[in-house]
Order: C-alpha cells, then sequence, then structure tokens
C-alpha cells in the first residue's frame, strides 16, 4: 500500500486551476520550527498544498490560508521516500511539512514558492541550482 502510494507520487504533477497551483502530497506533518524530522500532528489522507495568486493554503489538520509575506523560510529535506517542502511562518512556532515523495515535484513547489516572493534556505535553493546547472 505505501509502495504503491510512492510510485503513484513520483510520477504526480502539479494541478493547474487558473492562477491556483495544487502540489499532490503523500502526507503532510505540522511541527516546531527547528525540529525537522519531530511532527506534532500529520496527515497521510487529505493533506494539502495549494499556492493561490496572494495566498498558501495548507492542511495538515484543517485547512489554512496564509499569505506569502508570511512565509520566513521555504526549506527542503530527504529521508527515505520523502521530499520534504518545509514552510516556515513568521507569526507562528509551527511549520508546515509537505512530503511530495518526488524530487522534481517538490523542486516545482519551490520554484513557484521562489516566484510569489517566498525566501529560500540554501538547501532549497541548492536544489533549484541542481536542477539549473543539470539542463543544457
Amino acid at each position: 500500500m505505501v509502495q504503491a502510494r510512492l510510485r503513484a507520487a513520483a510520477r504526480a504533477r502539479p494541478i493547474v486551476d487558473g492562477t491556483s497551483v495544487t502540489i499532490p502530497l503523500v502526507a503532510a506533518f505540522a511541527g516546531f520550527k527547528g525540529t525537522p524530522w519531530l511532527a506534532c500532528a500529520h496527515n497521510s489522507l487529505s493533506p494539502r498544498l495549494k499556492l493561490d495568486a496572494d495566498h498558501v493554503e495548507v492542511k495538515v489538520i484543517r485547512k489554512r490560508r496564509r499569505p506569502y509575506r508570511l512565509i520566513q523560510q521555504v526549506d527542503y529535506r530527504t529521508g527515505i521516500g520523502t521530499r520534504n517542502v518545509i514552510l516556515a511562518f513568521s507569526d507562528s512556532l509551527l511549520s508546515f511539512r509537505g512530503n511530495t515523495a518526488s524530487e522534481s515535484l517538490a523542486r516545482e513547489a519551490i520554484r513557484l514558492l521562489r516566484a510569489r516572493g517566498c525566501p529560500l534556505s540554501p538547501r532549497a535553493q541548492a536544489l533549484l541550482e541542481a536542477a539549473s546547472s543539470a539542463s543544457p
């Protein structure tokens, strides 16, 4: 079951609907900033990372909308079967972690967040630079 979901996630692509882009996730986590592998809540049934024109919508337990200006930093972390896009918000002790299970999908999410003015961590920036240097 888990392997099938990870294989499907590896083939997933962003879903564009007008000015909104939904990034398919395998799971989402909420955890304290600075503790990337500790979570206080998770959702593997209906996680959400949606990028609208003026705000981001995330869901771990319930849906929350936050303006991009409140994103303190976008980070990227990997682990066995995980490719996490991490959003740290300036007005919260908690961060949102969305597991795309796909490096290319995480890269696209980070590229879109950067285009919306969100600051990137060195890891997130390196992910984008690795893709641009690999292009002919």
